[in-house]
């Protein structure tokens, strides 16, 4: 997986890149003398492999065959480098989120499950209506009502292309205290996260006010499983005001680790999905 993908950059343009790499070192090619066969400079391949720049298709195909890809991978990466040509399609709601958080709802469309550790704010597909609206006004105070429609309407996108999906979601108690947009619009927001909780594939633990400190308290992050095109990655996403970073390598097996620790049910500081549900159903109750 790529160390540090530049904001901005797509990820799913950036992960064919690195599968050409790895088909490349695999087979032992330099960038010198593939670059030498597509006529371009060893700049531009280096760009290429890291998702700076697009690759044509008739790159890959001639990329696929130099270095002994399956006919199987060659039709993959060709599909995969036609659509990484094309635009994110969310990108009409470039208007109401910027281009990191777009960049990721497009990799939650094709990932196959996902982890996701919120401090701040619930995970953004996991946010009731209500609280999306207060609290895009609470950050953009001259948000329009069609902002905040669209706003709802992109977060309600993003929890239907999770449909299937394994999402997996820890929230920590805090945030479910601080009244945004007052209590009834919290209230809401805790009926809306048992909601989502009860469907199929969806969990939610919520690490408790009386855990203390633990190692994440400050920092959100996700996790996406199963990232195309064979074979499938795995990828970390930490994303802060408007710089967003994708990591592998030892800071993905880290993460991995400190969210596998929160949900243990005997070292970790999180609820079980059941206590969490219960805790929920407490908090609207008192609001």
């Amino acid at each position: 997986m790529a160390k540090d993908a530049q904001p901005r950059t797509p990820f799913v343009r950036s992960r064919l890149g690195e599968r050409l790499r790895e088909l490349r070192e695999e087979a032992g090619v330099s960038v010198k003398a593939i670059a030498e066969r597509l006529d371009l400079r060893q700049g531009t391949l280096s760009k290429m492999e890291t998702g700076q720049q697009s690759i044509r298709l008739a790159y890959v195909e001639i990329m696929c065959q130099e270095y002994g890809a399956s006919e199987e991978e060659t039709a993959e990466l060709k599909k995969w480098a036609k659509q990484t040509s094309q635009a994110n399609p969310l990108q009409t709601y470039s208007d109401v989120a910027n281009a990191e958080t777009l960049d990721w709802a497009q990799v939650e469309g094709i990932c196959d499950e996902i982890w996701a550790h919120g401090t701040g704010q619930p995970y953004g597909p996991f946010q009731s209506p209500d609280y999306i609206r207060a609290l895009r006004r609470a950050v953009q105070p001259e948000s329009t009502v069609a902002d905040l429609d669209r706003s709802v309407e992109l977060r309600q996108i993003r929890l239907e292309k999770l449909e299937g999906k394994i999402v997996h979601v820890t929230i920590d108690e805090a945030m479910l205290h601080r009244m945004v947009g007052g209590p009834s619009v919290m209230k809401g927001l805790c009926r809306h996260l048992q909601e989502v909780a009860a469907k199929p594939g969806k969990k939610v633990q919520i690490i408790p006010l009386e855990a203390g400190g633990y190692v994440v308290q400050d920092a959100g992050f996700r996790i996406a499983h199963g990232v195309p095109p064979e074979p499938k990655a795995d990828v970390v996403h930490l994303e802060h005001d408007r710089v967003a970073w994708y990591l592998g390598g030892e800071h993905l097996a880290r993460y991995k680790t400190i969210f596998e620790w929160m949900i243990d049910p005997e070292q970790g500081v999180a609820l079980t999905p059941e206590e969490s549900w219960n805790l929920l159903d407490r908090l609207a109750t008192n609001l």
